[in-house]
């Protein structure tokens, strides 16, 4: 990848969320409809679908052609939960492979799993995707977490693992509803999760200060009867003036992806992306991202980008610092897209003022959907949380490049 990044304009990011060469995306780039703070997206296995949830108990779902509302499911439950205590939002949405299930994770606790009724009665083949509008029931409500849902994975079609900030990992039989096994990772809160195509587990937690070194493992891996079978320490060392090393910083790990061989596995960390083998457990690369947090990291359906966010850590939103353009990519948040193969810088996005909490990429690789915290920035006008950004024009322009 020889391509030099392109970057849009800060003072003009309200008008080119996205580049006109994908004529199907909304010229402003924007998705409207949604109320509050979101912190959750993700496309359909068919790419039909956009869904998006938040703080507002409301599942809003977006057609991709037309990127209107589409359907919306709202969660009853919750509401009147909310209702009492006043706390708690929709976390984690996430498909199973055949999208014949969609299952939904709260800050309560709570995990809901809902059933496509157009795929209910076909079951001939098991490959198809559901066709048709679709049409979702609530099918189980799963109470085995105590606090906050983080991450969804399904091993299989009828197997489900989740994370919590209970500090438990749990899998799931879809065809009974109950719990199969509960695991522990380094017994601190889960934070993502990631299954490869060849059946191995990545599990992503926060780091603990108190703990002793030996126990202080923020990635683990697990096969699929949920064994452990490596753990990765994942530190760095700070130095005095002279260069010797003078204390250890452990990481928190933030976001899991693997390709879609199975072969690679990203790892967002603070302050840095580490790229590891999956076959040796060797770490390939370290992509240094100085002062941010990676909240949401993916590779696309054919493996040859992955696409990440990052943001401040110090400071949640920046609209300007007045450092000028150079180090105006790590100073706001960001949308990146880097090669797959070598993981070199391709392209990034700038748009939402706030903590970009997730983001997704189609299965077309045309789209690239993320989603941020609501605020009041410094121009007055609401942060639009749902923005869509233009893959396939990056994709044009490196191959452009390359082949120059």
């Amino acid at each position: 990848c020889s391509c030099k990044p392109q970057r849009y304009g800060h003072r003009y990011r309200q008008r080119i969320g996205c580049t006109a060469k994908n004529k199907s995306l909304p010229a402003s780039g924007l998705v409207r409809g949604q109320q509050g703070d979101l912190f959750t997206c993700t496309f359909s296995p068919d790419g039909k679908t956009l869904v998006v949830g938040g703080e507002s108990y409301v599942i809003n779902m977006y057609d991709t052609m037309t990127w209107a509302l589409e359907q919306k499911i709202a969660l009853p439950l919750e509401i009147e939960r909310k209702k009492r205590s006043g706390a708690s939002e929709i976390r984690v949405v996430d498909f199973s492979q055949d999208g014949k299930l969609m299952v939904v994770g709260v800050g309560t606790g709570t995990v809901y799993v809902y059933q496509n009724c157009n795929h209910e009665h076909k079951t001939r083949d098991s490959k198809a995707l559901p066709t048709g509008k679709p049409s979702w029931k609530q099918l189980y409500v799963l109470q085995e977490h105590t606090k906050r849902i983080t991450c969804f994975n399904f091993i299989s079609k009828k197997i489900l693992l989740s994370g919590s900030y209970d500090s438990r990992a749990i899998t799931w039989d879809m065809d009974t509803g109950r719990a199969i096994k509960k695991v522990s990772p380094n017994f601190q809160p889960v934070n993502t999760c990631a299954v490869s195509s060849k059946g191995l587990i990545a599990i992503g937690t926060m780091s603990s200060p108190c703990a002793r070194p030996s126990k202080n493992v923020a990635l683990t891996f697990w096969n699929t009867s949920m064994k452990c079978i490596r753990r990765e320490w994942l530190i760095t060392y700070t130095s005095d003036e002279r260069g010797n090393p003078n204390s250890v910083i452990y990481h928190d790990v933030t976001a899991v992806d693997f390709s879609p061989d199975g072969e690679i596995l990203a790892a967002g960390l603070s302050c840095a992306l580490w790229i590891f083998e999956t076959r040796s457990f060797s770490r390939v690369k370290k992509i240094e991202l100085s002062g941010c947090t990676i909240p949401s990291c993916k590779f696309s359906s054919s493996g040859d980008y992955l696409v990440f966010s990052t943001t401040r850590i110090d400071l949640g939103w920046c609209w300007d610092t007045g450092k000028g353009d150079r180090d105006r990519d790590l100073e706001s948040p960001a949308v990146w897209i880097y090669c797959g193969k070598d993981f070199k810088k391709i392209k990034y996005f700038h748009g939402h003022r706030r903590i970009i909490m997730s983001c997704g990429v189609a299965p077309d690789e045309r789209t690239i959907a993320s989603v941020s915290k609501n605020v009041y920035a410094v121009d007055q006008h609401m942060d639009s949380n749902v923005r869509l950004w233009d893959m396939q024009a990056a994709k044009e322009e490196h191959l452009h490049d390359a082949d120059a």
